[in-house]
């Protein structure tokens, strides 16, 4: 007869269902499941309880009977412990006895519930009125070591708040703001196909003055010739300024930037933004 772990797996490979993806559909972890599956709960590093509720889970997920799968599991796991010899020591204190004067506890030993060794030991407390003495006093003691733990604890929660609230705080900085690093790339210069004859082009790398992107250093300045690419390696925003502007694309990455054909015949320059084009002319300063 097959064992539970291997009724799991058939059923599992049944549906063609890999312990990885049962793993994940029921949120037990596959080194459990596969466990399970082999008969070694004892890999498991659990109680007992939550042993029980993995298989419960793993044999609803393969649509099992969990109640006749958990009898099966526990009928074996006693099957084991039989066979292993495992047995059930229990050590047991029972009432005080008075021989003679003298008080004794009574403690007993039982295998597997029969009584093995039974022996009286004297008893610490020899009286009813010792015995409520030493309570008092334990009572007293104890009651003092708490105040005294609960007193230093507000005590140095307090000095921790006080002295937090008069450290120094840090000056911050007026009018600092944190800018990202502009990412570097490679913009290609190109004419389009309208073009017959060369086209002067001038990028511009841009900076910021009293707020506004404007012109700064000058990265490329030559004609780009009817159908040829021209490469540059940019970073930024860029300003891009050609006398017949209308004839200019820049591509960076997969983004493709001209000017609108239909912009007034003024315009000659545009501004990439970040990589995104601002149609407007920028200003000249």
């Amino acid at each position: 007869m097959n064992t539970v772990g291997e009724k799991l797996m058939e059923a599992r490979q049944r549906r063609g269902i890999s312990t990885q993806s049962a793993a994940e559909a029921t949120h037990v972890r596959c080194e459990y499941l596969e466990a399970i599956e082999n008969n070694h709960f004892d890999l498991i590093p659990l109680a007992e309880v939550y042993k029980r509720g993995f298989l419960k889970i793993y044999a609803r997920f393969l649509r099992l009977d969990s109640v006749r799968l958990l009898e099966e599991y526990a009928a074996s796991a006693q099957q084991n412990r039989e066979n292993t010899g495992t047995r059930r020591l229990q050590f047991d204190i029972g009432e005080r006895s008075n021989s003679g004067g003298n008080n004794s506890d009574k403690i007993s030993a039982t295998l597997d519930g029969d009584e093995i060794s039974s022996t009286e030991y004297p008893s610490p407390i020899t009286d009813s009125s010792h015995q409520s003495s030493h309570r008092r006093r334990w009572s007293k003691g104890t009651s003092f070591t708490l105040i005294f733990f609960i007193t230093a604890i507000i005590v140095a929660v307090g000095t921790w708040f006080l002295l937090r609230d008069r450290r120094p705080k840090p000056a911050l900085p007026a009018n600092t703001t944190t800018q990202p690093e502009p990412r570097s790339y490679q913009a290609i210069i190109n004419t389009t196909d309208a073009v017959t004859t060369p086209v002067h082009v001038t990028i511009y790398k841009t900076r910021t003055q009293n707020g506004n992107l404007v012109r700064g250093q000058k990265i490329f300045d030559e004609p780009v010739e009817p159908g040829q690419k021209r490469t540059i390696s940019a970073q930024g925003s860029l300003w891009v300024e050609s006398k017949n502007i209308k004839s200019i694309t820049v591509q960076i990455g997969g983004n493709l930037f001209a000017i609108s054909p239909n912009t007034p015949d003024g315009a000659n320059s545009f501004l990439i933004n970040e990589l995104h084009i601002i149609p407007s002319t920028p200003s000249r300063r």
